[in-house]
């Protein structure tokens, strides 16, 4: 983007470039990079849903449970679907944003599809529109999560990566980490990649914190949301409005 590399023919300082979460400003500006600052992922901003109201369910319908990346996750993410059926008595979805082949050959034939509904959602982004008809999301797809709070409605990540934790911090966003303590515990140590703890991490499936993390939230009337959503409204008029109209 202009700016990088110093002055723009136009008069765009440096700086002309933005970071959707604190974690990649710091990383740039830990290497020298000038940047205009943290604005947010573009497709959390809607200029016709900003500043609305919160869309709260009292009573919860559906709940669509993005799978995650890591296929071998995929029986933790379906037992957590369970759980979730049963706390709220509600329809779930078990969401693919993305896989390898063809869908069928990736589902556990063990799956009851009777209890737990398989939507596939990969492909344009126009099938997220699935999600219009779903009251909460509680998952591992980022983007996933960035559709309902678009749209202002709950969601609760489960972050697989520092992409995901790190919008999680930027917008003190419902969620945790997915990855181990093992893992956590020696993320500042890690200099290289290593296979071992990589395969360690896949083997260990995320908790099913997520539960009760979301239980309490919808008790307490949705705290966590609302606060969010008003950071995300901060984000547009503090950051990214501003860094678009200083674009030429």
């Amino acid at each position: 983007m202009s700016g990088i590399f110093g002055e723009h023919d136009e008069g765009v300082s440096m700086g002309a470039v933005s970071c959707r979460d604190k974690f990649t400003e710091v990383l740039m500006k830990n290497n020298g990079v000038e940047c205009f600052g943290t604005t947010g992922d573009c497709a959390l901003f809607d200029l016709e849903l900003l500043f609305r109201k919160p869309v709260l369910p009292k009573k919860i319908n559906s709940i669509a449970l993005s799978m995650p990346h890591i296929k071998e996750h995929w029986p933790m993410a379906y037992q957590l679907a369970l759980r979730l059926k049963e706390e709220f008595s509600c329809y779930v979805y078990l969401t693919f944003h993305g896989y390898h082949g063809k869908l069928s050959d990736h589902i556990d034939p063990e799956w009851t599809c009777e209890a737990i509904k398989v939507i596939d959602l990969s492909g344009s982004y126009r099938r997220l529109s699935f999600y219009k008809h779903v009251d909460v999301h509680v998952g591992f797809r980022l983007h996933g999560h960035i559709w309902f709070l678009r749209h202002r409605k709950p969601s609760l990540l489960i972050a697989e990566d520092g992409r995901g934790l790190s919008h999680l911090y930027t917008v003190k966003g419902l969620g945790y980490s997915a990855a181990s303590k093992k893992v956590l515990k020696n993320a500042d140590e890690i200099v290289e990649v290593d296979p071992k703890l990589i395969k360690e991490m896949r083997e260990e499936a995320p908790s099913l914190q997520a539960v009760e993390m979301f239980k309490k939230e919808v008790k307490e009337g949705y705290p966590v949301t609302c606060r969010t959503l008003e950071e995300v409204d901060k984000l547009w008029v503090e950051k990214m409005k501003p860094f678009l109209e200083s674009l030429p």
